[in-house]
């Protein structure tokens, strides 16, 4: 689907550093590997997509950059504290209006640390912005989920070939990654 939503964050991602290109129909993103991230010359808007600016914030949280999110009105009024709080933890820190609102600065950790994080509320989003930030930070993060939520990025990071265990215990859904 090439919705608004997927080009702003195609748009994100190159501003980031990564390369990506539309060839035969098909999209092909040139990485940059873990810890690659570049601070992009511009603010980031995400339009009305809140999906992109939150996985985006966790990508880049444990990246020595920083990088100002923004969207349209209606994105502009969510807060965003579901994520800030867990990034903070990796050594994060998010500068935005009263709320924890877009516009946001987030300046990422220079010397990220693994977390563990026990999601307060079931959210797919959140737990994924948790293991993005996970994948540049040394050790093993580790995501708790008392209810368990859509495993799109557990899957999507396993395919990509990072080392990521999920078991089923008496807590709820216990995800690690190993980082970098």
């Amino acid at each position: 689907l090439e919705s608004e939503d997927v080009q702003r964050t195609i748009e994100a991602v190159r501003q980031l550093g990564a390369k990506v290109y539309k060839k035969n129909g098909k999209w092909e993103v040139y990485g940059f590997g873990v810890g690659g991230f570049t601070s992009p010359e511009n603010v980031i808007d995400c339009g009305n997509s809140g999906t992109g600016v939150r996985l985006l914030m966790g990508a880049m949280a444990t990246h020595p950059i920083s990088v100002t999110f923004t969207g349209d009105a209606s994105l502009n009024k969510r807060p965003m504290a579901r994520v800030t709080d867990p990034i903070s933890l990796f050594g994060a820190k998010a500068h935005g209006r009263s709320g924890g609102r877009l516009p946001m600065t987030i300046q990422g950790a220079k010397h990220p640390v693994p977390i563990q994080y026990k999601v307060p509320v079931p959210s797919a989003q959140v737990k994924s912005a948790v293991l993005l930030a996970g994948l540049n930070a040394p050790g093993k993060t580790v995501v708790i989920e008392p209810e368990a939520t859509r495993d799109h990025t557990e899957r999507m990071l396993v395919g990509f070939g990072a080392e990521i265990t999920v078991e089923d215990r008496s807590e709820g859904r216990v995800i690690t990654l190993t980082g970098q």
